[in-house]
């Protein structure tokens, strides 16, 4: 995902053909054209890029539980099953301005019948302008990795936000890792991380701002 400088207002317009809650297929080649006329229009908007599962929710086994915030049905083998998917603490929050700082783009590994319904009650406010599957991934080593250098930006104005770093071990420099997230409550990682991500959203070189968290962490 980049951040970009511009008001939400501007930098909504720069970025024509990725509508919020588009489904874009087929590779990244598909989607990196429009970007990159959206940063030239814009002048040129930071990006940020996050992972669905265990960053932001979790996914449950099939058995029915009790406290779930949304109930997929996805077909596997043919035979419908129920997912259960709970939200992580404060996602809301996070999300909201998340996409008034950025030009977000969900990048997951997950199957599209899987996050795209996800992201569908997920994204309450259009925070995600395009989303990017599995099949937008690079199989490398036995992992699916998600290569920023396809989405026709400045990798400098990009900042992905995961809790796999094989994910992006293409881009280690443009990463904020995350814990992953299962079942604890009392979770406040993605409200702490809301006054970094306000002062990245104002520089035009994560890599710098970047390495200092790397290193303080």
């Amino acid at each position: 995902m980049s951040s970009t400088a511009l008001p939400p207002s501007q930098l909504r317009r720069g970025c024509p053909g990725a509508r919020p809650g588009r489904h874009l297929q087929g590779g990244c080649s598909t989607v990196a054209p429009g970007l990159a006329r959206g940063a030239q229009e814009a002048g040129g908007g930071r990006r940020l890029g996050r992972g669905a599962r265990l960053t932001l929710t979790l996914p449950c086994p099939p058995q029915p539980v009790n406290n779930a915030d949304f109930i997929i049905p996805v077909e596997i083998d043919g035979i419908m099953h129920q997912v259960y998917v709970l939200k992580r603490p404060h996602v809301d929050e996070f999300l909201q301005r998340m996409g008034e700082l950025f030009e977000c783009v969900l990048f997951t590994a997950s199957l599209a019948k899987y996050a795209d319904p996800v992201a569908d009650l997920l994204d309450k406010w259009g925070a995600f302008r395009a989303r990017l599957f599995r099949e937008s991934c690079v199989f490398h080593r036995g992992n699916y990795v998600k290569d920023l250098s396809r989405l026709g930006r400045d990798l400098r104005r990009i900042i992905i936000v995961d809790n796999s770093p094989a994910s992006y071990i293409f881009h280690p420099d443009n990463a904020v890792p995350v814990a992953s997230w299962f079942d604890n409550m009392a979770d406040t990682e993605l409200l702490d991380l809301l006054p970094f991500f306000e002062r990245l959203s104002k520089v035009d070189d994560v890599y710098t701002v970047l390495k200092k968290h790397r290193t303080n962490s």
